[in-house]
C-alpha cells in the first residue's frame, strides 16, 4: 500500500511536539466523536467493570496503555512524520465490524475488537508507520478490557477449575501432614471434600471450586499484568515472549495458592472462607502475582547481559531555549483544504457503509429486506470496495501533496486529523440514522417485577414448602442476581403432612426420609433485567462444579393442563387465574424444556434429572442462545429473562422426571409468571408504571 511522505525527517537529537495547540483541539474533537460512535460498547464495558469483579481490571487497562505512551513519548516525537493511508482500511474495517457486532451478530466481543481495530487504523494513519513501532502495543493492549464471550470463557473455566481442584488437593494433603485438625482431603471433579476435627467431632464438608476460585475470575487480570510487565520493562524480544508464555502458568499457580488458602481457612473459620473475605483473599493474590512477575523479569534480565539497545535510549529533550528557536510552521489551513479533508473522510466512510449494506443484502437478505435484492447487494459490494481502494491509493495521498513543510511535520498530521474527524462524524451520523430507521434500541432498559419472586407462595396447590434455601453471598455473586428463590416443595397429596411439625428437626427429617419417589421437587427461580450480561446462568455448570457427572439429556416437550387455563386468542397465549383472583399470562401451554441428566461416580446406575426453561420477553426459551435472541431483540426497549428450574428428587427414570415436573408446573408456573412482567403490558406501555410527577 502506498505511504505518502510528507516532510523531511526530524532530527533524532531534537524531538519536538507532536501537534500544535490547534491540532490538540482537533484531537479533542476526534476523541469525542470516537467515544460517541462507540458509546454503546463503552457504556456496557463500564457496567461490566463496575458490577462484575471478573472484569474490574478493564478500568485499569487504558491507564496502562497511556502510561506506556508516556514513558515512550520522546521516541514517538522523533519519528518520521508520514501518514499511512493503509491505516484507513483498518479503521473502516473496524467501523464495519462494529456495525456487524451490533446487528446481526449482536456480540459485545465483536464490537470491542472492532473498536480497537478502528483505533489501530486511526493511529497508524495519523502517526505513520515509523511511530507504530511504539504505538501498536498500547492500542493492542486494550483487548484485555474487552469481555470475552461466555461460550469461549466457559471452556477455559472448565479446564482451570479441574486444574485448580486437583493441584489444591495435593497442596492440602501436604498441609494435612503437619496439621492435626485436618484428617483427609479428597477431590470429586472440582469439589474438594475436607475431613477435619471441629469441637472434638470429626466432620466432612465440601469446598466447591467455583469460578470465583478456579483462576477464571483473575485469569485475564493476571495475563494483562504479565503482558504489561513484559512491555513496560526494557526486555529483549525473546525475554518478552518467555514472560508472556509464563502468564497462564503463573495465574494457575497463584490461584492454586488461593484455593489452598481458602481450604485451610475453611478448617478453622468457615466464615472467613466465604463471603466478602473470600473475595478479598482473591484480590490479595494480585500481590504475589506481581511479585512473581517481577522475579521472573529480573531473572530473564540477568540471564544474558547485553549492550543497551540504542533505539531504547530516550532522545535528548530540547531545552526551553531550543524550543523557542523552533519556527512555527507557516499558515496552511485554508478552508478549501479543510473541506477537502472532511469530504475525503466522509466519502471513504460512505463507500464502506454502502459496501457493508451490500454485504448484508447479499448474504443476509432477511436483515435488509426485499427492497434490496441479492444481485444489487453483490454489485454494490464489488463497486464500492473497488472505489474505496482507489480512493485510499490515489485520492487520500493527493491531499498531502504540496503541503508547506514544517520542521516537525505537524501540518500533515493536522490534515490527517481532519480526515478522521470527517470519517467519524459520518460514521456516527450513519449509525444514528440506521438506528432511527430500523427502530433498534441499543441500550435496553430494566423492567421491574410485578412482585418479588420471594413472594412466590409457600403453598401452591398440593405443593407445600419444606425448605427455603438462601445462598451464600459469594454464590449469589456468581448467580448474578438478588432476585431468586431456591426452595424444596413436597406434594402433600402423595405424602400426607398432617400433624408434622416442620420446625421440629426430628419430625422433619423422618418425614423427608419416608417421602415417596416423585413427591418432592426443588424449585429454583432467578430473574435478570438491566444487566450487561446477555448469557443466562445455566444449571449444568453448577452440577458439574459440584463434582457430579454429566450423562446427557434432551429437550422434552411439556404440555400443561389446558383445562386450568384460559385461551387469549387476541394475544395468542394463555391466562391462569390464581386463588387470590390475580391473572398470570403464560406464553404457551406447550413448550420445550432443557433436561439435564447427571449422576455420581460411585452410583453409575442412578441417574438424576433437572429440567429448566427461560421466560424471556414474553416467550419461553429452552437454551441460553435463544434467550439472547429474545431478551435482546434489537427493537425491544426493555429486556428481561427468568430461569425456571425444577429438580424432581429421587426420580431416576427420565420420562417420569418429565411427568413429575409437568404436574408441578401446572400448580407452580402460574405463580411464577404472576411475579414476572406481563409482556403485553410492557409492549403497550402500561408497564412499568409511569414515574410519579
Amino acid at each position: 500500500m502506498t505511504t505518502a511522505s510528507l516532510n523531511n525527517p526530524v532530527s533524532p537529537k531534537q524531538p519536538g511536539s507532536l501537534f500544535t495547540p490547534s491540532a490538540w483541539g482537533l484531537m479533542a474533537v476526534l476523541i469525542a466523536l470516537f467515544g460517541l460512535l462507540h458509546y454503546v460498547f463503552l457504556r456496557r464495558t463500564w457496567l461490566f467493570a463496575t458490577t462484575d469483579s471478573d472484569w474490574s481490571h478493564a478500568l485499569i487497562v487504558p491507564l496502562i496503555s497511556l502510561y506506556y505512551i508516556r514513558i515512550h513519548q520522546d521516541h514517538i516525537r522523533q519519528t518520521i512524520p508520514r501518514v499511512a493511508p493503509i491505516g484507513l482500511l483498518f479503521m473502516l474495517a473496524g467501523f464495519v465490524g462494529y456495525g456487524l457486532g451490533i446487528y446481526p451478530i449482536r456480540n459485545d466481543m465483536a464490537q470491542g475488537y472492532s473498536m480497537i481495530l478502528a483505533l489501530f487504523g486511526i493511529t497508524w494513519f495519523v502517526m505513520g508507520t515509523h511511530a507504530m513501532r511504539w504505538l501498536w502495543f498500547p492500542v493492542a493492549y486494550l483487548v484485555f478490557a474487552v469481555k470475552v464471550s461466555d461460550k469461549i470463557w466457559e471452556q477455559i473455566a472448565n479446564l482451570l477449575q479441574a486444574i485448580a481442584a486437583n493441584a489444591a488437593t495435593i497442596v492440602l494433603e501436604c498441609w494435612a501432614v503437619f496439621d492435626g485438625n485436618l484428617e483427609s482431603v479428597n477431590d470429586r471433579g472440582i469439589t474438594i471434600d475436607l475431613t477435619f476435627y471441629k469441637a472434638g467431632e470429626l466432620i466432612t464438608e465440601s469446598i466447591n471450586v467455583a469460578e470465583a476460585c478456579s483462576g477464571l475470575r483473575m485469569l485475564m487480570a493476571f495475563i494483562a499484568l504479565g503482558v504489561a510487565f513484559a512491555f513496560i520493562q526494557k526486555l529483549q524480544w525473546w525475554q518478552r515472549i518467555a514472560l508472556i508464555s509464563l502468564t497462564i502458568p503463573i495465574a494457575i499457580l497463584v490461584n492454586v495458592a488461593r484455593v489452598s488458602t481458602i481450604g485451610v481457612l475453611y478448617v478453622y473459620n468457615r466464615e472467613m472462607a466465604t463471603g466478602d473475605f473470600h473475595i478479598f483473599v482473591g484480590m490479595l493474590m494480585l500481590i504475589p502475582a506481581a511479585g512473581i512477575f517481577m522475579l521472573v523479569t529480573w531473572i530473564l534480565d540477568n540471564i544474558v547481559i547485553s549492550d543497551e539497545d540504542e533505539d531504547e535510549t530516550p532522545p535528548a529533550r530540547k531545552t526551553d531555549a531550543q524550543a523557542d528557536e523552533t519556527p512555527e510552521p507557516p499558515a496552511w489551513v485554508s478552508p478549501t483544504r479543510v473541506l477537502s479533508a472532511l469530504v475525503t473522510g466522509a466519502g471513504v466512510t460512505l463507500l464502506a457503509g454502502l459496501a457493508y449494506l451490500g454485504f448484508l443484502s447479499a448474504l443476509r437478505p432477511d436483515v435488509v429486506g426485499e427492497s434490496f435484492p441479492a444481485w444489487a447487494g453483490w454489485t454494490t459490494l464489488v463497486v464500492c470496495t473497488l472505489a474505496l481502494l482507489i480512493a485510499i491509493v490515489a485520492v487520500v495521498p493527493a491531499l498531502f501533496r504540496n503541503l508547506p513543510e514544517g520542521p516537525t511535520g505537524r501540518p500533515a498530521r493536522q490534515m490527517a486529523l481532519i480526515v478522521i474527524i470527517g470519517a467519524l462524524a459520518t460514521a456516527t451520523a450513519g449509525l444514528k440514522q440506521a438506528v432511527a430507521m430500523t427502530e433498534v434500541v441499543l441500550l435496553k432498559e430494566a423492567v421491574p417485577l410485578r412482585e418479588s419472586v420471594v413472594k412466590i407462595p409457600f403453598t401452591m396447590g398440593p405443593w407445600r414448602l419444606i425448605d427455603d434455601q438462601r445462598l451464600p453471598k459469594d454464590i449469589v455473586s456468581e448467580l448474578g442476581t438478588e432476585q431468586y428463590v431456591s426452595r424444596l416443595y413436597v406434594n402433600t397429596q402423595m405424602h400426607d403432612a398432617t400433624g408434622v411439625d416442620f420446625k421440629n428437626t426430628t419430625q422433619r427429617n423422618r418425614y423427608l426420609a419416608d417421602a415417596p419417589v416423585g413427591s418432592m421437587v426443588r424449585l429454583h427461580v432467578a430473574y435478570y433485567t438491566g444487566t450487561a450480561d446477555t448469557v443466562p446462568h445455566v444449571p449444568e455448570r453448577c452440577f458439574i462444579a459440584g463434582g457430579l457427572v454429566a450423562r446427557g439429556g434432551g429437550y422434552p416437550l411439556v404440555t400443561l393442563d389446558r383445562s386450568r387455563l384460559t385461551r387469549d386468542i387476541e394475544n395468542s397465549d394463555y391466562l391462569a387465574t390464581l386463588p387470590d383472583g390475580q391473572t398470570a399470562r403464560i406464553p404457551d401451554a406447550e413448550f420445550t424444556m432443557r433436561q439435564f441428566t447427571y449422576g455420581t461416580e460411585d452410583r453409575p446406575d442412578q441417574d438424576m434429572h433437572v429440567l429448566y426453561v427461560f421466560a424471556a420477553n414474553g416467550e419461553f426459551a429452552e437454551t441460553a442462545e435463544r434467550v439472547r435472541l429474545l431478551a435482546f431483540n434489537p427493537t425491544d426497549r426493555y429486556s428481561y429473562y427468568c430461569k425456571i428450574e425444577l429438580q424432581p428428587i429421587g426420580v431416576a427414570d427420565p420420562n417420569r422426571a418429565v411427568e413429575t415436573v409437568t404436574r408441578a408446573l401446572d400448580d407452580m408456573l402460574p405463580h411464577v409468571m404472576a411475579a414476572l412482567p406481563d409482556w403485553i403490558e410492557v409492549t403497550e406501555g402500561t408497564w412499568p408504571p409511569a414515574e410519579p410527577r
